[in-house]
């Protein structure tokens, strides 16, 4: 099983921790074999690398890095900010803004309309 799409090693190796924080997940994972490898690096396994040198390194290199104790996993990738209403003109009493987006009349205030307007 791989499970993947962490934005960083930090957030890889808390989603790790909060697995194996559980009794029965850590009892199902036991036999499992547990990796946080690079998707470079998992390319390299088995081919260029065994995973028991992958294992002396991740030992050497990665385990002793202090990862970060802001809870990433909680953390959204990315923070989208809804657009504000456009606010909307104040009511006023003045009857002229009632039709501002009605054609201005010509010809002595007579409006002719068409056949469709009956219907």
């Amino acid at each position: 099983m791989l499970v993947s799409g962490f934005q960083s090693y930090d957030e890889a190796r808390q989603y790790a921790r909060q697995l194996y924080s559980n009794e029965a997940m850590t009892a199902l994972l036991r036999p499992c074999r547990s990796l946080i490898v690079s998707e470079p690096n998992l390319r390299l396994l088995g081919t260029t690398f065994s995973y028991a040198d992958y294992e002396i390194f991740f030992e050497k290199q990665l385990a002793p890095i202090e990862i970060s104790p802001i809870p990433l996993l909680e953390e959204p990738e990315k923070v989208i900010q809804e657009e504000e209403p456009e606010e909307e003109k104040p009511a006023s009493n003045d009857d002229d803004d009632l039709f501002d987006d009605v054609p201005q009349q010509q010809g002595g205030g007579y409006v002719e309309f068409d056949d469709d307007f009956w219907r």
